[in-house]
């Protein structure tokens, strides 16, 4: 429980819907990569990552290799793609990706949606506290089995 309570408290700071992900058009990857979900997901992971290495026994190579593909920036991507698309259309994430890369992105341009950053990080905590969960489940089961 303490890993759950930690990480929901970790992803917040740092910034799901299980259905299927929508279509990652080239104006979606481009505000994904302008978002840095990328470096999000890798934070995330190393938090995570910290917090099983305190367990004791620590976690073998393989509970760790499982970790890292489960606290992805490919799984966290399919995580909020649903609220992402759910608030701009293609154009959008577009024009706002632009902006970002060009630096000329102002507060507006999230102002206008409302819900959007609270959705966001609510998806991002539900996602991180599944994979916590799971992942804690996984390494009570192999330390049982020791």
């Amino acid at each position: 429980m303490k890993h759950v309570t930690l990480a929901l408290c970790l992803l917040v700071a740092s910034l799901t819907s299980f259905a299927q992900a929508p279509k990652q058009t080239k104006n979606f990857k481009a505000f994904i990569r302008e978002m840095k979900i990328a470096s999000t997901a890798d934070s995330l992971h190393s938090q995570m990552k910290s917090v099983f290495m305190d367990e004791e026994p620590a976690p073998g190579k393989a509970f760790f290799k499982e970790l890292k593909s489960r606290v992805s920036e490919k799984e966290l991507t399919k995580a909020i793609a649903p609220v992402i698309t759910k608030h701009f259309s293609d154009a959008e994430l577009g024009d706002i990706a632009a902006k970002m890369a060009a630096k000329t992105i102002k507060s507006d341009d999230f102002d206008r949606k409302p819900g959007f950053m609270t959705e966001l990080a609510t998806a991002i905590a539900s996602w991180a506290a599944t994979a916590v969960d799971q992942m804690e489940e996984k390494l009570e089961k192999e330390q049982e089995e020791e």
